[in-house]
């Protein structure tokens, strides 16, 4: 009997304590009880507190130690709804504003691109087709013109140059032929007068020697 009251009392003081623990109060989320807690409960507080930035209510709410894990699983899913409304007004946003939005400007792009773009673009084919029409068959033309003005200004003044040293050889000739001339007449005259002398004088001394 002994041992059955030493149970119940052991059982009866160990229910006690488990109720006393269940019903002393933490605040998981403040510094001091984040330790506490995650020691005791094995809860991620701090992670949970990073989803839970905007309640500032939860660093100094006092909450039963039974009372843990409702409170993370309360804090969880009041957090994944506010995530959710938080995408819906996104997505609703987007569906509403933003979608219509991007379609007007991609209209307006469609639009500039038909009706303003699309015309310059066949208009800077068709002038690069002329272009290219202009120097595949006007340009070879022109640039023939102008070599054969070119080498007919060179063969004139060929000419002239031609004339011009046919007009100074000549020259030169003239010049030559003349002075040869000139020698030969100076030569000429002194073999005169030189024969004359030597008639002079032979007939001096023919006389001389008559005498």
């Amino acid at each position: 009997m002994a041992r059955v009251k030493t149970l119940v009392m052991s059982s009866g003081i160990k229910a006690m304590e488990i109720n006393r623990r269940a019903k002393e109060t933490h605040k998981p989320f403040c510094n001091d009880g984040l330790q506490t807690c995650s020691k005791l409960a094995n809860i991620d507080w701090d992670g949970i507190a990073k989803l839970c930035p905007e309640n500032k209510q939860l660093h100094d709410q006092d909450v039963p130690f039974a009372e843990v894990y409702p409170l993370a699983a309360q804090t969880l899913a009041s957090n994944i709804q506010t995530f959710g409304q938080r995408w819906q007004m996104a997505a609703d946003k987007f569906t509403l504003h933003t979608g219509p939005e991007l379609h007007r400007r991609v209209g307006a792009v469609r639009s500039r691109v038909a009706d303003d773009l699309a015309p310059m673009t066949r208009a800077a084919v068709e002038e690069a087709d002329e272009a290219s029409r202009s120097l595949a068959l006007d340009q070879p033309l022109r640039i023939k013109h102008v070599v054969d003005t070119i080498e007919k200004m060179l063969r004139k003044r060929r000419r002239r140059l031609r004339w011009v040293r046919r007009g100074l050889w000549l020259s030169v000739e003239w010049l030559l032929v003349g002075f040869m001339w000139y020698v030969w007449f100076v030569v000429m005259i002194l073999r005169v007068f030189l024969g004359i002398g030597q008639g002079i004088w032979h007939g001096v001394k023919w006389v001389l020697w008559l005498a």
